[in-house]
């Protein structure tokens, strides 16, 4: 009899669940916290493992790599060479601001950098300058030659290299050198050094011409009027000697 009794208090204490529909609509059972827990909680960690690819999945893997990657290479390589010309000519200007204050090795290493990019007349002249500054005559020569290879136009190679023919007592291959650049391009050098070499030669008329073809270029380089006023007492121009030795005086002004 107690336990019946006991029974029905327990069930008089029990807080009341209300029936499912009650719940849904008022969510009388489920406190505020929770209710807030649930729409804010991150979702159930999902499994990494994953599925090995089938053959199927692995051969279009493969396909799109071997397509892909060729076009990708090729697309680098041809940014690559069509960018040589300027990598080529920034060296090349590099080069020639090493000259201004005389780093002649210098300015070789960047020459050299150019021609690994792309071949250049202008860079094979200009690598001989500078090896013709260090005294390095033959690989001056050399690449004056290279120069004249890859543009016979090229007018200033001539020239050096006529000069240094010059130098040797190559005579034959001074004039002919001269000759063609003053072909392609009447300058104060090529004249000039065309007429030092018909001095060499005692032929001292043809000397006296080409130093008045020097000063019409150019009325203003002392050097040539001192050429020529040597030429013209060799040959007894006495009052021509003194004209171009004072002409020559008054460029160079005073000491």
């Amino acid at each position: 009899m107690a336990d019946s009794k006991l029974r029905q208090l327990r069930k008089i204490l029990e807080k009341p669940v209300p029936p499912a529909h009650i719940q849904q609509q008022y969510q009388a059972v489920v406190p505020w916290h929770e209710r807030l827990w649930e729409a804010v909680r991150p979702p159930a960690a999902v499994s990494s493992e994953r599925k090995p690819m089938n053959k199927g999945q692995r051969k279009l893997v493969w396909i799109a790599m071997a397509v892909i990657l060729p076009v990708a290479a090729g697309w680098f390589a041809y940014d690559y060479i069509s960018n040589a010309p300027v990598r080529a000519r920034a060296e090349y200007q590099t080069g020639m601001s090493r000259l201004g204050p005389s780093d002649f090795s210098g300015a070789i290493d960047h020459f050299t950098a150019s021609l690994k990019i792309a071949e250049t007349a202008d860079a094979y002249l200009q690598r001989g300058n500078a090896q013709k500054n260090l005294g390095h005559m033959d690989l001056a020569v050399a690449d004056w030659g290279k120069a004249i290879a890859l543009d016979t136009n090229q007018v200033d190679a001539y020239t050096a290299r006529g000069a240094y023919y010059q130098s040797k007592n190559e005579t034959a291959k001074a004039l002919s050198d001269f000759e063609r650049s003053l072909q392609l391009n009447p300058t104060v050098d090529g004249y000039f050094q065309r007429g030092q070499l018909y001095a060499a030669l005692g032929q001292f008329d043809k000397a006296i011409e080409d130093y008045d073809r020097a000063i019409a270029e150019r009325r203003d380089a002392p050097w040539v009027y001192l050429a020529r006023s040597i030429a013209k007492r060799t040959l007894g121009d006495e009052a021509g000697y003194r004209r171009d030795q004072e002409r020559a005086a008054e460029l160079q002004g005073p000491k």
